[in-house]
Parts: C-alpha cells; structure tokens; sequence
C-alpha cells in the first residue's frame, strides 16, 4: 500500500518538517505497520523497519537471518545481526534525520498508535532522534475507499429501515 501512497507521504512529512517515518515491526507487535508496508511476509521472527525519508526511496532493514527471505518489494534492504550492528544500522538508515514519526502515541493518549515498544523509543532517542506521533500520518491509510464507503452506506441505510420498521409495531 505504501507504493501507492509514498507521494503523499513524503508530503505530508514535508509539510511537517519532519525527516522520514519510521515503521517498525515485531513479531506483528504493530499490525499498522503491516497494514501499511503489505510487504507479503508471514512468518518474520525479528525486527523490521521500513525507512520512508521526506525525499528519495524507502530502505527496508531486517535480521540477517531473515534476509534472505524477506520478501523483495522493490526498495533497498539491508541487514543487520545483532544488537549493536541493529543499531548502528538504523543509524546509517536514517542518516541526518532528526525529528521522525513512529507509532508512538506521547503520554500513551492514542493507544490505538502506541505500538513502538519503550526500548526502540529508548534506541531512537539514544541516536539523537526525536520521535513523534504518526497518528495523522496513519489517516492516510486508514480511511476508507470509495467502495468501502459504499458499503457502509448501504449497510446504514438496511439498518435504518429494519429499525423503523420494528418501531411500527
């Protein structure tokens, strides 16, 4: 879904001053993630990250162990196999990036959006980087086509009328 939507984004992150949006993945820890990247994988066991800068091409980076597998989506990926390499991975992933987006909600107001776990938020702080929320960013994705807004419409307008018709009684 992201290849459909990357000018938007990179809009968007522009309008925002921000640097990229930084999607992360455990385990299906974040189904948004999932939800946006559609990178087709199922059975991923380590972390993964989607880089989407304001300008340039996106960059994906998994385990080593996975990197054979991971399915090719058409973007850069890179590796790492560790700890420390993981984090001086993400550090050559987002380069002079300062202020990003993440899942992340601040005091835990939205807990829909808080799916970055307080130790990756820990590692992004720890390189110099400011996080914020991605919650309007995820609008993007979450709103539905003109075919679900359909649906919707007539599945109201059913409801509707079982609803006054019962009342006739």
């Amino acid at each position: 879904m992201i290849r459909q939507k990357l000018g938007e984004v990179q809009d968007f992150l522009k309008q925002r001053s921000l640097d990229g949006w930084l999607l992360f993945d455990f385990r299906k820890s974040n189904p948004l993630a999932t939800q946006v990247f559609n990178h087709g994988g199922t059975l991923l066991t380590r972390r993964w990250f989607l880089w989407i800068p304001t300008s340039g091409q996106p960059k994906v980076l998994v385990h080593d162990i996975e990197f054979g597998s991971f399915p090719r989506v058409g973007y850069d990926i890179h590796k790492y196999n560790g700890r420390e390499s993981l984090k001086s991975e993400i550090a050559k992933l987002l380069g002079n990036a300062k202020t990003i987006a993440m899942e992340y909600s601040p005091n835990g107001n939205n807990p829909y959006v808080s799916k970055v776990d307080a130790g990756t938020m820990d590692m992004m702080r720890s390189l110099g980087v400011s996080v914020v929320s991605s919650g309007d960013l995820l609008q993007l994705f979450l709103a539905w086509t003109p075919e679900q807004l359909a649906n919707h419409r007539r599945a109201s307008d059913v409801l509707t009328q079982t609803k006054d018709a019962a009342l006739l009684y």
